[in-house]
């Protein structure tokens, strides 16, 4: 297989046939030119189950092959094969019923059950709406391990009852959601290159979970005086968020204004201060571990009747590795904190 050219490949091998040979060799050749040649050979030729498999064994789709004209049909019943009952795979909330197809040979509806589309570690650098077969179904969407750097907000749009997307260990440089999308309940853009955040994100009304560890956000508001902060996100749903490992310094605005806030991690950012007041009334965790706290919520001066409506749920504090001078003795205030 090291000297097989796409020139030479036979394509009437079965994929039992392929599965024989011994695949370590050209999955570790730098650049690996020989798999994208096999992949767009097979893709080119009609040999879908093939291609798949290809996939399968860590070949991954070349940018030609993803702008190829002449691949765009192949390459989406490639993917189709990737596709699976989201019942199987779990995590779907019951309440989403999507939409119904419309079969286009006889133009009567068609019912199909939620489907989960399994688009990790494919090598994708872009994304198109046309390369969903029936897009009213999907409901997961995993597009982790990829090279995407720009989801199109047209891709969303075309996806009504998503409810699931994960984005991480991508190549994004900026997070932009539809505001309107109504079944968003779990976002994951981890490990990506995020400098920004559209202020659409707090506005989804059923988005519960955000996850953006691993990426270099300085700050999450457009405006520098926060004062739309707290209109911004005064019907967010969001319970659970995850900005670890990014570049936060002086605020973590709008997040102190969620009403349903409860575990938030801003740990190994740059954080020199926290806010004093939270609006959420459900605090259980906050983890602020790694930054460069001088002062717990200026713990001289604050009002713990103040705090304690903010902290009068929480249980799980965590302020190790900061620069604390001192013990932060507010915090035995917390009726409920264990750790």
């Amino acid at each position: 297989l090291r000297h097989l050219t796409s020139l030479q490949l036979d394509l009437g091998w079965s994929t039992e046939c392929i599965r024989r040979l011994e695949f370590d060799e050209c999955v570790d050749i730098p650049g690996r030119p020989i798999g994208r040649d096999l992949v767009e050979t097979c893709l080119l030729n009609g040999q879908h189950q093939l291609a798949t498999f290809l996939l399968s064994r860590g070949l991954s789709l070349s940018p030609a092959v993803q702008s190829s004209a002449e691949c765009q049909e192949s390459l989406k019943q490639c993917l189709t094969t990737k596709l699976l009952d989201a019942t199987d795979v779990g995590g779907v909330d019951s309440r989403v019923q999507p939409m119904e197809e419309e079969d286009e040979t006889d133009g009567g509806a068609v019912s199909h059950g939620p489907v989960a589309a399994g688009w990790d570690n494919l090598g994708l650098c872009k994304m198109s709406p046309s390369w969903f077969p029936n897009p009213g179904m999907v409901v997961q969407l995993n597009l982790s391990d990829n090279k995407i750097r720009a989801l199109p907000a047209d891709v969303l749009a075309a996806l009504p009852c998503l409810v699931s997307l994960n984005l991480s260990y991508n190549e994004l440089e900026a997070l932009e959601m539809p505001a309107n999308h109504q079944c968003l309940t779990s976002i994951s853009a981890s490990n990506n290159k995020l400098k920004s955040l559209s202020p659409n994100v707090f506005q989804l009304p059923k988005l519960s979970t955000l996850a953006l560890s691993q990426n270099q956000l300085v700050s999450l508001c457009c405006h520098d005086d926060h004062s739309n902060c707290p209109d911004l996100v005064k019907s967010s749903p969001l319970s659970t968020v995850d900005m670890s490992c990014n570049l936060l310094r002086k605020s973590i605005c709008p997040l102190q204004y969620l009403p349903h806030l409860s575990d938030i991690s801003v740990a190994k950012n740059e954080l020199v201060s926290l806010p004093v007041k939270w609006k959420t009334k459900t605090f259980r965790k906050l983890n602020a571990s790694y930054n460069k706290l001088e002062d717990f919520m200026d713990s001289k001066t604050i009002n713990v009747p103040d705090c304690s409506v903010s902290f009068g749920t929480l249980d799980t504090l965590n302020l190790s590795n900061n620069c604390l001078k001192f013990v932060p003795l507010v915090a035995c205030a917390f009726p409920l904190l264990t750790s």
